[in-house]
């Protein structure tokens, strides 16, 4: 995948196929597993923002808590100047729940007079 010429990321079906890969040291295997993803994202990353012109990168989402990622980005990025954004651990949580949303409200449209936004929730 890394070498791959376009942008995706998906990784569907690789964490099923590890795990039913028979290994004698699953620690290892999960170590490689997190170097083959995390150079998949950095290499990719790097490439688009090459393409694009960006004038830095922000790490976000769940992914954004991968320690390991993290680091790779800062190193690799910082190699080519670009800075990266990334919030604290506490910050980075799964997208999932904002995506379910906007689908709902997709087909769901609430006028916007009849939205009660509350901006002291605590996401924790």
């Amino acid at each position: 995948m890394i070498n791959d010429k376009s942008f995706d990321f998906s990784f569907s079906g690789l964490k099923t196929a590890v795990r039913n890969l028979v290994d004698p040291n699953p620690q290892e295997c999960a170590f490689e597993l997190q170097e083959a993803i995390t150079d998949v994202l950095v290499s990719k990353t790097l490439k688009a923002a090459e393409k694009f012109k960006v004038k830095n990168i922000l790490l976000a989402g769940g992914v954004a808590a991968n320690k390991r990622l993290r680091e790779k980005m800062i190193t690799a990025a910082g190699e080519k100047k670009l800075p990266v954004m990334i919030h604290e651990f506490k910050l980075c949580t799964d997208n999932a729940a904002y995506i379910a949303s906007a689908a709902f409200f997709n087909y769901h449209p609430v006028p916007w007079q009849k939205v009660d936004a509350d901006p002291s929730l605590d996401i924790s």
